[in-house]
């Protein structure tokens, strides 16, 4: 309504959506997802060719594959095509950052929805949690990336929590097939994909141990 600040418009819409009682703890969630975007490494690159476009779907490779990403649908190890004009340790502290602060405002939601259980607050949470995932996954790449010829513990480090993303992300995608539907390709990954990325990340364990 005219006359309304940002927060009141906000709460409003909270209301409607989830409830007076959920409402403000909705919108304390909301201000932390929004402050926590703020860190996104914003460049056309970067949105087209980003690791974070398919997030734990991405597979992970030993050596330097030479592929080009492509536009929102296969980053393969693209470093230098991720990053558009960012540094690559800024590109991997940035992604860091907004992994660890997006994640204040997913736990908020889940905090709140053991308290308002519903449908509409679950869907909120599950949709900001595997934000959450490929966020944290865009990191983990681009240090994969990094460091894959040259630092073995911190390899082996990524593959395992490589794998735990893929299974949660697995379980989200089980109980929401919106979860990695891109309306220009149609499906950017499907369940059975992040299947292949367990795989994937056993067998390089395999190579390097």
């Amino acid at each position: 309504m005219p006359g309304q600040s940002v927060q009141q418009a906000m709460l409003n819409v909270a209301k409607r959506r989830f409830g007076d009682a959920a409402a403000e703890g909705v919108v304390r969630a909301w201000n932390l997802l929004s402050d926590a975007y703020a860190e996104f490494p914003f460049d056309i690159d970067v949105c087209y060719n980003g690791p974070q476009c398919i997030g734990p779907a991405n597979l992970l490779h030993a050596l330097p594959t030479g592929f080009v990403a492509t536009q929102v649908g296969l980053p393969f190890d693209d470093l230098d095509g991720w990053r558009g004009p960012y540094s690559a340790a800024t590109f991997q502290s940035q992604f860091e950052k907004l992994a660890k602060l997006w994640g204040l405002g997913v736990d908020a939601l889940h905090e709140l929805l053991k308290l308002h259980p519903s449908d509409a607050l679950e869907d909120e949470w599950r949709i900001a949690e595997t934000c959450r995932i490929h966020f944290r996954s865009a990191a983990n790449q681009i240090q994969f990336v990094r460091a894959r010829q040259f630092d073995r513990h911190t390899t082996t480090a990524i593959l395992r929590d490589e794998i735990d993303l893929a299974k949660r992300a697995f379980d989200l995608v089980r109980n929401d097939s919106r979860i990695g539907f891109e309306t220009t390709d149609q499906y950017e990954y499907m369940r059975f994909d992040l299947v292949e990325k367990v795989l994937n990340c056993r067998h390089l364990l395999k190579q390097i141990s």
